[in-house]
């Protein structure tokens, strides 16, 4: 792990900081909370100013030398200087000019707050007469002494403060602790942990480092648990705490286990005065809801120290007196009830089933499947009911726990009293079948005797499920003979499945317009019954909507929808929802041509859907990053994600079957085989028609094309997307047409109208081919047109790595062969290697080579892989 490691989201803040005291100006006050990163920001500006203009002077208070008159600035005064009865300025002001040798100094103070009176004076007369230049830090919340203060109030110093950092630069930071990136849960766990607290997340990682609970595996590093327990951590947050008395120490522990909570849910003996005094101390926050104070502890991290800290019999007498204070209070508020419930079962007090039953569902719905599970067990111990087995079956399939799903299933099926009540035992057994255990047989003869059974709307269901299970799997066709009948009826459960599965078989026939309309049809009929009825969140619901809009051509709308469904799927803590979310997020992202950023959102999918056990969806999402892997270059991430979904074997949901063709066609290209890359796509193209799944197909010629085989492809390119919906296909084909008839004119038109939609990677490409194009037409003015916006857009794409984007490097344009020998050779290939793989001689390789030199204006490969990696050098 690393000890050394830089400022991570602050470089505005550097910026303004250092330009300010570097160009003469007075200097800034730094305010923020306590492990914000202050210090380590005044460290790096002080470190940055140090040199031939400006010398630094650093200055430490601490509450020990506040206690002492000139306490801060001791260091600076000659031995005796204090006690020669001379006035201290003009003394400090000497000791200073002499320090600095005729540069600029500048005092870095941290911890101003901390100075003592007599300091304070001193350094407001130097900053204000301009002997000195300052930044200092102050804490949140504390009391700076007056002169100090007045040096921003009066405008002398300019006042900076310092937010916690985001969930990006905690990325950033984290992968600088850690010195590798963190998976994404990891990330999640991290950032609700710290709320952004630099100093929290090193302590956090530190922890995990020293404790073992940090593992790095294939370059990215991943922590599953906070390491409450850990020394460090333990250390860390009780320095903080302080020494509390008795009753002090147990009133914080009931606030870290029923947080948040109001004074009147507290035991008596935890007074208001006792509450104030832990305010005051910074240990608990008080917030305003309408009428009810509300109390929690001043940072998540602390709760996490005190439970686990606490022996099982003390967190079982405070559940006991938790709960008992709730039930005196009557259990009035919103979720009291999950909350008495909670805490009855965790402190072993008797509890009655009605209220265990409906604190479970309460606790499903608001995605704490953990405590879910505990209270539906509980539940179901106490009497085992149909109604209980299935809520706890539906949390076991949340949960990914099939093991427990199959286990409970028998004795839950033996309490069903009805043929609608079998059908439901049944629809639940097929759905765990086929997307955790991926058994599509199993699955398909689960519905098979659930549609044996009388008619009934959840035997329609049954079919409905069946309908969108064939979506699923790229059957297409199936799936619209099926759910087509059923989507025509006033909103229900059947209604929302069987618009599911149109949104997304359409998508695979093309109808990506008709499927955003049943979508918003799905979505209305949800809003009328709410969540609880149709056992569908809205995120969930949404992502076939997103997708089919981006592949409409309406990226934009699509990526706010994507934003806007993983926002709220984090807020909810919904991780199911969020690897949907993520997943679509990504697959937007990487359609706009973002591929970090995609590739970011990815695995944060693919890592949700492992901790769910959802095997299909975390298929999907391998098959995503092994494409956009692929397509940045990286051919050693992409074929290790390939081995991987390789070594799983293939799932029934086959809707990413287009996507898993172009990642191998893809790798196979970043690995020096464009021939094999070609046949691939070629064989990806004729699998997916003959499935029908047109918009699977459509995405496979366009790669063929891209990769270089548009002449061969564009009549069948045109055919395809003429039988697609919306703009981008158009778009697409009318690229194809002019990579293979050499139109600059049909080239710069493709360029503009992806431009617009917001396909940028695919705009660049179509733009450096018409700026190729208008070469040969003899326009130089549209050729460096054409070129200014290519790179333009290129810049946008983040770290794309295609032949499209080789084009436009050479005065005299590249050949297909020529750009493929160039990327090769840029990858440190040599000349006999490339030669094998394009079955070609050595010779012919080193001819190519030459003439590439000759174009580009170079003479060595060093050369030629700078100019591929920044075409704008």
């Amino acid at each position: 792990m690393h000890q050394d490691w830089g400022v991570s989201g602050r470089a505005e803040e550097l910026e303004l900081l250092t330009s300010l005291l570097a160009g003469g100006g007075t200097g800034a006050l730094v305010v923020g909370e306590e492990g914000v990163g202050k210090s380590r920001l005044l460290d790096e500006v002080g470190q940055r100013l140090d040199g031939a203009d400006v010398v630094v002077i650093p200055i430490t208070a601490t509450p020990g030398s506040a206690l002492l008159p000139l306490g801060s600035l001791a260091q600076l005064m000659p031995v005796g200087s204090t006690s020669t009865g001379l006035p201290v300025l003009p003394v400090l002001r000497q000791s200073i000019t002499d320090r600095s040798d005729g540069r600029r100094p500048v005092l870095v103070v941290d911890d101003v707050h901390h100075l003592d009176d007599a300091s304070a004076v001193l350094v407001n007369q130097l900053v204000t007469n301009g002997d000195v230049g300052l930044v200092a830090s102050q804490t949140a919340g504390t009391i700076a002494p007056e002169p100090v203060a007045r040096l921003w109030q009066d405008g002398v110093v300019d006042r900076l403060d310092l937010a916690p950092l985001g969930r990006d630069h905690v990325a950033e930071l984290a992968e600088a602790i850690a010195g590798s990136p963190l998976d994404a849960l990891s990330l999640e766990l991290v950032w609700d942990t710290t709320e952004g607290n630099a100093l929290f997340v090193r302590e956090v990682l530190m922890a995990a480092r020293e404790s073992g609970n940090l593992v790095v595996e294939n370059g990215v590093a991943a922590i599953r648990s906070v390491p409450a327990t850990a020394p460090r951590l333990v250390d860390f947050v009780r320095h903080r705490i302080g020494d509390l008395d008795e009753a002090a120490s147990e009133a914080l522990l009931l606030v870290a286990v029923g947080e948040p909570l109001g004074p009147g849910e507290l035991p008596e003996r935890v007074t208001s005065e006792l509450l104030a005094r832990l305010d005051a101390s910074g240990l608990i926050a008080t917030s305003q809801d309408w009428r009810r104070v509300v109390i929690r502890l001043v940072h998540p991290l602390f709760g996490e120290v005190l439970r686990a800290a606490a022996s099982p019999l003390q967190l079982q007498q405070v559940h006991r007196e938790l709960a008992a204070a709730v039930r005196e209070c009557g259990a009035r508020r919103r979720y009291d009830h999950l909350r008495l419930a909670h805490w009855s079962v965790a402190g072993q007090v008797p509890v009655e089933r009605d209220l265990l039953l409906e604190a479970a569902r309460t606790a499903r719905f608001s995605q704490d499947m953990d405590l879910a599970r505990d209270l539906a067990e509980s539940a179901w111990q106490a009497l085992q009911d149909f109604e209980t087995g299935e809520l706890l079956a539906d949390i076991y399939y949340e949960l990914g726990d099939t093991a427990a799903a199959s286990a409970l299933r028998p004795n839950w099926a033996a309490t069903a009293e009805s043929d609608d009540e079998r059908i439901r035992v049944e629809i639940n057994s097929a759905i765990t079948h086929f997307w955790k255990r991926g058994d599509e047989p199993a699955s398909s003869e689960a519905l098979a005797r659930a549609e044996a059974l009388a008619p009934s709307e959840w035997r329609e269901e049954a079919t409905a499920v069946r309908s969108l299970l064939l979506a699923a799997q790229g059957r297409a066709t199936e799936s619209v003979a099926l759910a087509e009948p059923l989507a025509d009826r006033p909103p229900d459960r059947v209604l929302i499945q069987a618009a599911m599965a149109l949104t997304h078989a359409y998508r695979t026939l093309g109808r990506s317009e008709d499927a955003v309309s049943v979508c918003d049809r799905a979505l209305a009929a949800y809003a009328e019954l709410g969540e609880q009825i149709a056992l569908i969140t809205m995120r969930v619901l949404g992502v076939g909507r997103t997708v089919a809009l981006a592949e409409t051509g309406r990226l934009a709308d699509a990526e706010d929808e994507a934003s806007r469904s993983m926002q709220l799927c984090r807020t909810e803590g919904e991780i199911g929802g969020i690897g949907l979310a993520a997943l679509v997020h990504g697959w937007v992202q990487f359609m706009q041509g973002r591929l970090r950023s995609a590739q970011r959102a990815m695995r944060l999918a693919e890592s949700s859907f492992v901790q769910t056990g959802h095997l299909g969806m975390q298929q999907w999402a391998q098959i995503a990053l092994a494409l956009a892997c692929a397509t940045t270059g990286d051919g050693a991430a992409a074929q290790a994600w390939l081995d991987r979904i390789d070594e799983a074997g293939p799932h029934p949901a086959d809707l990413f079957g287009a996507a898993l063709a172009r990642a191998r066609a893809w790798t196979a290209m970043s690995q020096g085989d464009p021939e094999g890359a070609r046949a691939l796509l070629e064989r990806g193209a004729d699998e997916r028609a003959e499935v029908h799944d047109v918009q699977g197909e459509l995405a496979c010629l366009y790669d063929l094309a891209r990769l270089g085989g548009a002449e061969a492809c564009e009549e069948r390119m045109r055919a395809t997307a003429a039988r697609c919906q919306g703009v981008l296909a158009e778009a697409m084909a009318t690229h194809v047409t002019g990579m293979a008839t050499g139109q600059a004119a049909l080239l710069g038109e493709a360029a503009d109208e992806l431009a617009d939609i917001g396909a940028l990677l695919w705009a660049a490409e179509a733009a450096y081919a018409a700026a190729d194009a208008a070469r040969k037409e003899g326009d130089p003015r549209m050729a460096a047109h054409w070129s200014r916006v290519a790179t333009e857009w290129r810049g946008a794409c983040e770290t794309a790595v295609t032949p499209g984007l080789v084009a436009d490097l050479a005065p005299v344009p590249l050949t297909r062969r020529e750009r493929e020998v160039a990327i090769l050779a840029a990858g440190g290939l040599p000349a006999r290697e490339i030669g094998e793989r394009l079955y070609v001689s050595r010779r012919t390789v080193e001819s190519h080579l030459a003439r590439i030199y000759g174009k580009l204006g170079i003479s060595s490969r060093s050369e030629l892989a700078a100019l591929l990696n920044d075409p704008q050098d």
